[in-house]
């Protein structure tokens, strides 16, 4: 609305003209006009978001679909594990056998038998003692199903090494100590392609002086009866 007023006897008029007020940044931006731009906006913003959950169920199905591969190929690969039995009466056998579904290529064997007395702490060979160390046989494949004697532990010569005299005389017999038997096989599994470091089968397996016992796996270790 424009106030004029006339002036000087008639001869002039003077109009107040209102200020005119500039329309808000986002009247503006939401005008009719610009409604177009904004739904192009909206759309491109929810194929984003659309395509960044798309991408996260696809990383997700992949690390499923590795982990689903890994864990069919450590079920087809080579397992070489190890087990124990008497025979005859104070001959300790331990077996290797392949419990994989594929063929093993064995690197190196090795096995310690010795009395260790009860104030006396087992000390393993270092790793460049027993990597290389080979036993009765070079290496060699063992097929699925293979098994075979690895390491052989005689009673008596346990008693012979603890001292104090024969058999029952002795002093593992009389309970001042234990035998420890240790061993550790390395292999490669066929499977591999690009082989950078052979598989483990460790094991250490306690006697004690108990009449009748055998060897078992030593309770308080168990880090060292591991398959890698």
């Amino acid at each position: 609305m424009v106030t004029c007023e006339v002036k000087q006897e008639g001869t002039t008029i003077e109009c107040q003209w209102p200020e005119s007020v500039p329309e808000g940044y986002f009247k503006r931006l939401f005008s009719p006009e610009n409604t177009p731009n904004i739904a192009l906006v909206l759309v491109g913003i929810a194929g984003i978001v659309a395509a960044l959950f798309t991408l996260k169920k696809i990383e997700r199905q992949i690390k499923v679909a590795e982990s689903d591969t890994q864990a069919m190929i450590r079920a087809e690969r080579a397992w070489i594990v190890v087990s124990v039995d008497e025979f005859p009466v104070g001959v300790y056998r331990f077996w290797a056998e392949n419990k994989g579904k594929t063929p093993a290529r064995t690197v190196s064997f090795w096995g310690e038998s010795l009395y260790v007395a009860r104030e006396t702490k087992y000390d393993e060979k270092p790793d460049e003692i027993t990597r290389g160390a080979l036993l009765q046989f070079p290496p060699c494949l063992m097929p699925p199903g293979d098994k075979r004697v690895v390491w052989e532990c005689h009673r008596s010569a346990i008693e012979a090494a603890s001292g104090g005299g024969k058999g029952e005389e002795s002093r593992f017999a009389r309970g001042f100590g234990a035998g420890f038997i240790y061993g550790r096989i390395r292999y490669f599994d066929v499977l591999d392609a690009k082989p950078q470091e052979p598989h483990e089968t460790r094991w250490l397996y306690w006697l004690i002086p108990q009449p009748g016992s055998v060897p078992f796996p030593h309770p308080l270790q168990p880090e060292r009866n591991t398959y890698t």
